[in-house]
């Protein structure tokens, strides 16, 4: 385990993000393809009251720059303005504000330019889907910047979930192409969970082990988390439920973690090897399910936050589980303990993204959807192990039956040996018998 997360964090680690040059927080933009990340010239204010307007931020907000090249926001509900100076020295007038970062509840743009002020968008995870504001699910604002002038941007955020603002400028073409990249890749994540769960959903209908089910379950509900969190859930499938847009990655991750302890005490037949096993059980589903009542009821903050521990806790817990029953001899335990490993791995390396240990980039913004793909292949390997195991022992339990039958039928014909024999003595006693009487007659 520690040497599967040294080495995500290695690889983490040396993929360098796209930074912009340091210096005063004005940013010139002379036209460039894209102009890396702009955190470090990015003015921050924190709205604790949330009920401040842009005019108001504009003229009274104490920015204080981010000093990093993606700002990390935290969890919070206060509500979170950044400001950015752009001077424009390129030809085009309306390049690409992209804003890296889907899982936002809110986000309004502003830009400010000779004292006139123009709205840009109004978007966000709990805001109907605006299709002429946001045509993908990653967030790109064409902005108005007037050549040879300088246009303050103002961005309004507001999320009760972790909030990075990894922001940069662009170009049409460059953010078109950046974009299906991204779907290409999503796109392949999808199919390679989506053939896992067919083949594991044939093997079911084959030998009707329910395990099978539940890893099938289990593979989907890994697949709709992961894409939550990409933003492709919310805006493909989900894009006029503003509640299940918002809350969709706490209530699958809680489904999903639930689901992995029912798949997990089934192929690995842990009820009758842990004897804590099921109490433990029963109160994470019950925590889990109270985080998705407290979504509902209006306490959405409360309950991501508690979502996390849990989720983080019974998993940690099912890995302790799975060392336990590797070091017994257990075979399945073994695919089980690697397949997890890796899963873990990748959450442990988003979250260290999240607390700003490792620095945020294309990797490590992506370590949960790799370490996933890695989990479900590497489970249905084990899935397959185990298809051999039962053969195995079908063919034994068929070659122990077979060698019964066989001895049962030697034995058959030994006691049909004895019993014609003592027929033969039984009917030459009788004979004799007969003899003896037909001559005991002669006499008298």
């Amino acid at each position: 385990m520690r040497a599967v997360i040294a080495c995500l964090v290695i690889l983490a680690t040396a993929v360098p993000g796209m930074a912009s040059q340091p210096g005063n927080d004005l940013v010139v933009y002379r036209g460039e393809p894209y102009t890396g990340w702009l955190g470090r010239q990015t003015g921050v204010f924190v709205d604790s009251t949330s009920t401040m307007e842009a005019r108001e931020v504009l003229a009274n907000g104490d920015f204080a720059m981010a000093g990093k090249e993606i700002p990390n926001l935290g969890i919070s509900a206060s509500t979170t303005w950044l400001r950015l100076r752009i001077m424009n020295n390129g030809t085009s007038t309306d390049p690409v504000l992209l804003l890296q970062y889907p899982e936002v509840e809110e986000v309004d743009v502003y830009a400010v330019s000779g004292g006139t002020m123009i709205a840009v968008a109004r978007v966000g995870q709990r805001r109907a889907l605006d299709l002429s504001a946001q045509s993908t699910p990653l967030y790109g604002f064409r902005v108005p910047l007037p050549k040879d002038q300088s246009t303050t941007i103002l961005i309004r955020l507001r999320s009760l979930k972790q909030l990075h603002a990894p922001i940069a400028i662009c170009d049409q073409t460059y953010f078109q192409n950046y974009a299906t990249t991204r779907t290409f890749w999503i796109g392949a994540f999808i199919g390679i969970m989506a053939v896992m769960g067919l083949y594991n959903l044939f093997v079911f209908f084959s030998i009707k082990d329910r395990s099978y089910l539940l890893y099938v379950i289990y593979i989907g509900l890994v697949c709709l988390t992961q894409l939550s969190f990409l933003g492709t859930l919310g805006f493909e499938l989900l894009p006029y439920s503003n509640w299940l847009a918002t809350n969709s990655s706490l209530v699958l991750t809680c489904a999903t973690a639930i689901v992995a302890g029912e798949f997990m005490g089934r192929f690995l037949q842990v009820r009758s090897k842990v004897a804590l096993y099921v109490p433990v059980r029963i109160l994470a589903i019950l925590v889990l399910l109270s985080c998705v009542v407290m979504a509902t009821v209006g306490l959405p903050l409360i309950g991501y936050q508690l979502a996390q521990a849990a989720a983080g806790s019974y998993a940690v817990y099912q890995l302790w589980v799975a060392i336990v029953l590797h070091r017994r001899g257990a075979r399945e335990a073994s695919f089980f303990l690697l397949a997890w490993s890796m899963f873990l791995a990748g959450v442990i390396l988003f979250v260290l993204k999240d607390k700003d240990i490792i620095p945020y980039n294309a990797l490590s913004n992506y370590t949960m959807p790799i370490g996933s793909v890695a989990e479900v292949l590497l489970l249905s390997f084990g899935l397959a192990d185990r298809i051999n195991i039962l053969r195995r022992e079908k063919e034994r339990s068929q070659a122990d039956a077979l060698s019964m039958a066989q001895e049962n039928e030697r034995i058959i014909r030994e006691q049909n040996v004895m019993l014609e024999s003592k027929v033969q003595e039984r009917t030459k006693e009788l004979q004799e018998s007969n003899d003896h009487l037909k001559r005991t007659q002669s006499q008298l």
